[in-house]
């Protein structure tokens, strides 16, 4: 049952009535009505994108990890009217066709290359992607940057869930406050990189078939510790 998530549709954002500097949506794949075909804009939550964008508001968008082959269809039409996208490994290599793991081993250059694509694709000002092992992110003007998850006790992460949720809105509150005035924020890195958390030897990998339910684990601590 999803609930309230499957409800929401373009008639709940009244953009002429927006005043927000930046617009978060998410998650694509799990908005049955926002995920539907466009026949303008490929789905209902690009249309939506885009007409913050052209309204001058920054857009941010996250997907869920889910086990299937709707990533094209669904998450690649928003591509062009996103300026910052904050996914996990799972969802980069659904939405490009990269293979980016191979369990349990985390192929670095195959990251980049899905974000590479991304940015190709069509986001705007950056694409950061976060692992249990490390975050990477990349601009779209300049060289991304990876910054190493950090170990912590054993026992000091209580679980996976809303790990991702944890990380993904701050990495965009860097991402937006960090620029200078009169033109679009730049990609603090640095400051991203800082919010992974990482407890000892993450041994228990869950499998691809499970993806759909998993977050991060890694992130867990980030809500209570992310600025650093």
């Amino acid at each position: 049952n999803r609930g309230a998530n499957a409800l929401l549709g373009p008639e709940h954002y009244p953009l002429d009535e927006l005043h927000c500097r930046i617009l978060t949506l998410g998650y694509l794949l799990l908005l049955d009505r926002m995920d539907q075909e466009d026949p303008e804009y490929g789905t209902r939550a690009a249309r939506v994108l885009a007409g913050c964008r052209e309204r001058g508001i920054l857009t941010a968008t996250d997907v869920v990890s889910e086990d299937s082959d709707r990533f094209p269809a669904v998450v690649t039409p928003a591509l062009p009217h996103i300026d910052y996208l904050v996914i996990n490994e799972i969802e980069a290599a659904r939405t490009t066709g990269t293979e980016i793991r191979s369990e349990p081993e985390l192929d670095r250059d195959a990251l980049q290359r899905a974000a590479t694509i991304l940015l190709e694709r069509g986001v705007k000002e950056a694409v950061v992607v976060h692992t249990p092992e490390a975050a990477f992110g990349l601009p779209a003007s300049g060289e991304g940057i990876w910054r190493q998850a950090h170990r912590l006790p054993d026992g000091f992460i209580r679980g996976s869930a809303g790990a991702g949720d944890a990380f993904a809105p701050q990495a965009q509150k860097h991402c937006r406050h960090e620029g200078n005035s009169g033109g679009s924020p730049p990609l603090s890195l640095r400051k991203i990189g800082g919010l992974l958390r990482q407890e000892r030897a993450p041994a228990n990998r869950r499998t691809r078939k499970q993806a759909k339910k998993r977050t991060n684990t890694a992130q867990g601590a980030s809500l209570t510790s992310w600025a650093r």
